[in-house]
């Protein structure tokens, strides 16, 4: 089961997205904080990420930062409002505006997830593709 952590300071949009991404078997873990998503996961690995980009304290970037720099190849979703506010180039990160439909983030996600799988057979060198 792919492991997923949803991070938004508004209770009513993490709720909105577990449900969507539990509903099509997804395991999750839900925070309302960049500092609260690193605690809620600690050892745990995560398949793939969506956040929002501005919150208090840790913003979607820095945390996407921080975790990748134990699991560097994670696919990222960031949902804003805001989404002037957003670096130029975030790299592996794909950016929504709110409103955005939760089950159009579960199918974005899956599309990433089979990306990041197909590389990594293609790094590892499939003996079957020889």
């Amino acid at each position: 089961m792919r492991h997923i952590l949803i991070v938004d300071d508004a209770e009513e949009i993490v709720y909105l997205f577990r449900r969507s991404f539990e509903a099509q078997r997804f395991r999750v873990t839900a925070a309302h904080s960049g500092e609260g998503a690193l605690q809620a996961i600690g050892d745990d690995p995560i398949d793939g990420i969506v956040t929002d980009f501005r919150m208090l304290g840790m913003n979607g970037d820095e945390l996407i930062t921080r975790i990748r720099e134990r699991q560097p190849d994670v696919p990222a979703i960031i949902v804003t409002a805001y989404s002037t506010d957003l670096p130029p180039q975030i790299g592996n990160t794909h950016v929504f505006s709110k409103p955005v439909s939760p089950l159009m983030l579960v199918y974005r996600m899956t599309d990433l997830l089979i990306d990041v799988e197909s590389a990594r057979e293609i790094e590892g060198g499939d003996p079957d593709l020889s």
